[in-house]
């Protein structure tokens, strides 16, 4: 009889392959289940992120490259595809997002073998790309692209050192430059790159500095280099430009010292923030670093030390310039001033959290007194923000700072978080080992389970629309392309833009109306088709909507009849139309401010007894939440002004012997008064043009 073979063998033999397969291809399949998961988290979400969301979609798909006022152009042309989509297009914007973010995997799994070994470096890699940075793979921004790059920008420079120092420079300016070409804050990286270039050829001994004259030189050449090359090869000659329109325009300013005097308060402001947050999220982490590095060289590992002084460098850089941005636009709105924009380097975070695991890969010398007195330091700031609290003198936004979103939903968190923190650190301080393994084990992975919580249930939130998002959706499909460009959607606040990512169309607009007032007749936008006002805003009694819901109503315009004659206010007295201006300041190439209480124009003729008088323009500070007055004869008129330039429509009687306007203004305001700058103006109502006719 036939002995029948033992299935015990066999058994064994595939779960021994089980395990072999699993260690093969297990940060393979980490990578495809946590792609799945960051799909199906933003599936059915509305666009959240306003103006940038608009901004990027209008640039890269709606309007020729050559004439976005971003200098994102890598990014604005590989999203420029998503036109393909259809009305799916954020959905697929998304999905470009996932594919690029979890490309970057290789590389930060490249950056963790420079000090770890490979199982810990693979599930490291998957633990911090499930840290809050993910989430900007829900946004149509180039924020998954740029994550990119700067992860292939920190595997080059902590995998190549060893490349001669010329092609070391070039290859590492070759990835910033790319960077630089999906987002322009990648320049800001540039000097912190130079400052590691610096501390490699000082740690290589004799000749540094011929090696860094070569390596620097290469570096910064490259960089601008490829950015020019790369904006050239998509948007022409407009792309070869440093910082483009945007950001150039805030970058000038013609005030002087008196400027920088002013931005030292905001800025501190700003950074005892950004401190006091850093502390709260990553006190463990920092102090690891720190401890390190003040080590003695025999005590260092020399891999390790350059991944820190790389990740330092990059971190104290993306703060400062975040600190310094800050500050620059602390006056422009109640609270900007106190904003937390940690989207502007949380990018490194990753790398920071990770290189603090690493030493758990090797023994690590006895400094018990150093690290206590790192400990100390980083408990000093972790006390006061659980004592202001920091979230209340901060207030936290999902955009701005998902990783302190965790911290907002209750105040037990960040009491939670500190303590943990502080015990995490005391051990330690006391037991070297223990306290990374209470860190790598505990801390962490509970850090990105409540995290990742909310991340998930504030994107579940945002899956219902808004009067908004049903008004831009229901004007896109009722009237097509072509009828859509001629739509303006009237309303107030950011959700104008929502309506517009919705339309998707060149050419739509907008007009700001004061919250929950009616809608006046001057409002109505001149040479329109269409008109949907959104929310709370009653109409004129003259006005039947062709579509009316309690969210909005949809309004067919008859387009302004008639000529009508144009005066340009940057050369007011062009054609003999007016005999005289008074109250208007200095014309530039726009038009010109109004300066003092009230603008007076006097025409050579008299005015139609049926007239017509457009106005263009827009109002500056405490003018947009007042009335002008509008007079003609024994006739006046309200209206108001944004700070974008509108236009207002004023049918009005006179007796045919008129020839005076007058433009009364409610809040005439120097802006040095309000700490914008020297200009001791007194400033109210921006005129473009007025153009004047018969009906």
């Amino acid at each position: 009889m036939t002995k029948m073979p033992d299935p015990a063998p066999a058994t064994l033999l595939r779960g021994d392959s089980a395990v072999a397969l699993l260690r093969r291809h297990g940060f393979a399949l980490a990578l495809g289940v946590l792609a799945l998961y960051l799909v199906l988290r933003s599936a059915g979400m509305y666009p959240a992120v306003f103006a940038d969301e608009w901004l990027y979609s209008k640039s890269a798909r709606l309007y020729p490259l050559a004439d976005s006022i971003l200098p994102s152009w890598l990014y604005l042309a590989l999203f420029g595809q998503t036109s393909h989509c259809g009305p799916g297009f954020l959905a697929c914007a998304r999905i470009m997002n996932i594919a690029l973010y979890i490309a970057a995997a290789p590389f930060v799994y490249g950056v963790a073998r420079t000090v770890l070994g490979r199982g810990a470096a693979q599930a490291l890699t998957v633990v911090v790309l499930l840290m809050p940075v993910n989430t900007y793979t829900a946004y149509f921004m180039p924020e998954a692209m740029y994550f990119l790059a700067f992860c292939v920008l920190a595997w080059t420079a902590l995998t190549k050192h060893h490349l001669p120092p010329l092609r070391y420079g070039l290859v590492a300016g070759a990835v910033l430059g790319t960077a630089c070409a999906i987002k322009v804050h990648g320049l800001f990286l540039l000097p912190p790159l130079l400052a590691f270039m610096l501390y490699l050829c000082v740690a290589g001994g004799q000749g540094w500095l011929r090696r860094f004259a070569v390596m620097a030189g290469a570096a910064l050449a490259m960089t601008l280099l490829v950015k020019a090359a790369l904006g050239y090869l998509v948007a022409g000659p407009a792309g070869v430009g440093l910082l483009g329109s945007f950001y150039g325009n805030h970058a000038t300013n013609n005030e002087g010292a008196g400027r920088f005097a002013r931005l030292i308060a905001p800025a501190l402001t700003s950074l005892y923030g950004h401190v006091l947050a850093l502390a709260a999220l990553a006190a463990l982490p920092l102090a690891t670093l720190l401890a390190h590095l003040a080590a003695p060289k025999r005590d260092r590992d020399p891999a390790l030390a350059r991944a820190q002084v790389f990740v330092l460098l990059m971190l104290g850089a993306a703060v400062a310039v975040t600190v310094l941005f800050t500050a620059t636009i602390a006056d422009a709105a109640p609270g900007e001033g106190t904003r937390l924009h940690m989207r502007y380097y949380n990018f490194v975070l990753p790398l920071l959290v990770l290189l603090a695991a690493a030493p758990l890969a090797a023994p690590q010398p006895r400094e018990r007194r150093r690290r206590i007195v790192v400990a100390a330091l980083m408990a000093v700031p972790l006390v006061l923000a659980a004592a202001m609290p920091l979230v209340a003198v901060y207030p936290t936004s999902f955009v701005d700072s998902p990783e302190l979103n965790l911290l907002a939903a209750t105040p037990y968190y960040l009491k939670l978080l500190v303590a943990f923190q502080l015990v995490a650190l005391a051990v330690w301080a006391l037991w070297q080992r223990p306290g990374r393994l209470l860190f790598a084990f505990l801390l962490l992975p509970l850090a990105m389970v409540l995290g990742e919580k909310t991340s998930y249930l504030t994107m579940a939130s945002q899956q219902v629309p808004d009067p908004y998002d049903k008004a831009g959706s229901m004007v896109r499909d009722y009237l097509g392309k072509e009828e859509a460009a001629g739509v303006t959607v009237a309303g107030d606040g950011a959700g104008l833009l929502r309506a517009l990512f919705h339309i998707d169309t060149a050419g739509a607009d907008f007009i700001e109306l004061v919250p929950g007032a009616p809608l006046r007749a001057n409002e109505l936008p001149p040479d329109r088709r269409w008109l949907v006002v959104v929310g709370p805003h009653p109409l004129p009694d003259t006005i039947v909507p062709e579509i009316r819901t309690p969210d909005y109503a949809l309004i067919r315009l008859n387009t302004v009849k008639g000529e009508l004659t144009r005066v340009p206010m940057a050369d007011p007295k062009a054609g003999g139309v007016l005999a005289s201006v008074t109250g208007l300041s200095t014309p530039e190439p726009w038009g010109a401010w109004s300066d003092g209480p009230q603008v007076r124009l006097t025409f050579a003729a008299p005015l139609p007894r049926a007239l017509r008088l457009v106005i263009r323009g827009n109002a500056f500070g405490p003018n947009q939440e007042h009335d002008f007055t509008l007079r003609v004869g024994d006739q006046q008129q309200a209206f108001s002004m944004g700070p974008r330039e509108q236009s207002r429509v004023f049918d009005m009687e006179t007796d045919g012997t008129v020839t005076e306007v007058t433009i009364d203004v409610p809040k005439p305001t120097a802006p040095a008064a309000i700490g914008q700058g020297a200009d001791t103006r007194q400033l109210g109502i921006a005129l473009h043009f007025v153009a004047i006719g018969s009906r």
